[in-house]
């Protein structure tokens, strides 16, 4: 997680729209642009907000992460029956690969512990030989980061930027994005916003222009 709070970024936005008083954006809209900007990168990138998770596998081929994850990054290591003892690595691998090796894998013997693992959806994968249900892995998986509520006391500008380091840049520039189309009825409010997805996306290591404007 990155080592600037949440307030400094909100800082670095409102100095960018020349609006440090807060005259056209409450603080309150500031930290929602933030928790919004902060989801929109780990969706794009989910690497941006890693965790690790040990999963305990369905019996079969199909497996699905916990629900508080958004889309599985690896699965790194058998973690026993007991989701306590750690065990062999486990190796990435492609569906059409192991189908191509052996097209009646899925029927293979099944057993606890995994050799390989292929990713299926963000959220769904493939291990073999089939589960057992009786093993556990060690997966990364991302995550969407913590929501941040405005509070009048102040605790939400202690609170950390929930990206890494190298995504603090595109979660402000998000945030720009944000802020721009809110008021898109202003002069050069559409050029800013477009110029800020654009910034935002190449932040992020891709390409792209918003589909359409944000909700107001």
């Amino acid at each position: 997680m990155a080592e600037v709070t949440v307030k400094h970024l909100t800082l670095m936005a409102l100095d960018l729209l020349k609006d440090e008083g807060n005259d056209y954006y409450a603080e309150v809209d500031m930290v929602n642009f933030y928790n919004r900007s902060a989801s929109a990168v780990v969706n794009l990138r989910p690497d941006a907000n890693t965790v690790n998770a040990i999963i305990k596998l369905a019996a079969g081929v199909s497996q699905t992460i916990p629900s508080r994850g958004n889309a599985l990054v690896d699965v790194s290591r058998n973690m026993g029956t007991d989701g306590l003892t750690p065990g062999v690595a486990i190796t990435v691998t492609d569906k059409q690969l192991l189908t191509l090796y052996d097209p009646s894998w899925p029927t293979a013997t099944q057993d606890h512990e995994v050799r390989n693992w292929a990713p299926v959806t963000p959220r769904r994968f493939i291990v073999y030989p089939p589960q057992d249900g009786t093993g556990y892995v060690e997966a990364v998986m991302s995550q969407n980061p913590p929501q941040i509520n405005h509070d009048g006391g102040g605790v939400w500008e202690t609170a950390l930027v929930g990206v890494e380091d190298q995504f603090v840049n595109a979660v402000l520039y998000h945030m720009m994005f944000l802020a721009h189309s809110k008021d898109g009825d202003l002069p050069g409010d559409e050029n800013l916003a477009r110029n800020y997805y654009g910034l935002f996306a190449a932040a992020c290591g891709v390409g792209g222009a918003p589909q359409q404007a944000a909700p107001q």
